[in-house]
């Protein structure tokens, strides 16, 4: 992925989690779901969350339900986060069909 090129240490990580998409039985109207805990402003793990999901939409299509799980601790501000996600996930991309997001303030 492109995104990935950006950032060194995600790259590391990468062939493990697209080895880990692509290893996960998908079940006919299910939803699968990323989660990134102690997410900040989701700039470390969007590259990865990216290409896990441009994997996802390569092995399933567009109709795949994929819902995104952000957890931080309750002083996270999540402003940053929201407005990177709508321009990595804008319709242009393609890739927003049955794409979902949950923020979640977790207990400090």
């Amino acid at each position: 992925s492109k995104v990935l090129d950006t950032l060194d240490p995600m790259k590391e990580l990468a062939p493990i989690a697209l080895e880990c998409v692509r290893s996960v039985q998908v079940a006919p109207s299910s939803v699968f779901t990323i989660a990134d805990y102690g997410s900040a402003d989701g700039g470390t793990s969007m590259p990865l969350i990216y290409s896990c999901v441009e994997e996802l939409r390569k092995l399933h299509g567009t109709d795949l339900e994929i819902l995104i799980f952000y957890e931080d601790q309750p002083t996270n501000d999540f402003t940053s986060l929201f407005s990177f996600l709508q321009g990595m996930y804008s319709p242009q991309t393609g890739m927003a069909s049955h794409l979902f997001f949950s923020f979640v303030q977790g207990i400090m």
